[in-house]
């Protein structure tokens, strides 16, 4: 787990868009943060960039 994510465009890469993670998750324990809300929204966000790049 990280604090920031970069999102990448197709080459030549550029940053297309920086995700601050602002939640605290649990370290012990990364299948129960993957499970959380505040994680989940993230990893749609991140994935609708990644599906949208041309």
């Amino acid at each position: 787990m990280c604090n920031k994510i970069l999102v990448l465009t197709k080459r030549p890469s550029t940053i297309k868009k920086t995700y601050n993670i602002d939640y605290n998750f649990d370290r012990d324990n990364p299948v129960k943060s993957r499970s959380s809300k505040e994680f989940m929204e993230y990893y749609e966000k991140i994935w609708e960039d990644l599906n949208n790049e041309k």
